[in-house]
């Protein structure tokens, strides 16, 4: 069995900072939410379903 490298143990000043800049949201990108998404949606009652009819 071979051992792993020292480079393999370790992460470099240079990972840790980058790793740790992706946990953080970017301030210029806006925030997207998905509130808009269920605008006009109306759901199919039972018989819709059963009988098999599109939504519109």
């Amino acid at each position: 069995m071979t051992k792993p490298r020292d480079s393999a143990r370790s992460i470099s000043l240079v990972e840790e900072e980058f790793f740790q800049n992706g946990n953080r949201p970017d301030p210029t990108e806006p925030i997207e939410t998905f509130s808009d998404l269920d605008e006009g949606y109306q759901r199919q009652s039972l018989w819709q379903r059963l009988l098999g009819k599109k939504q519109r």
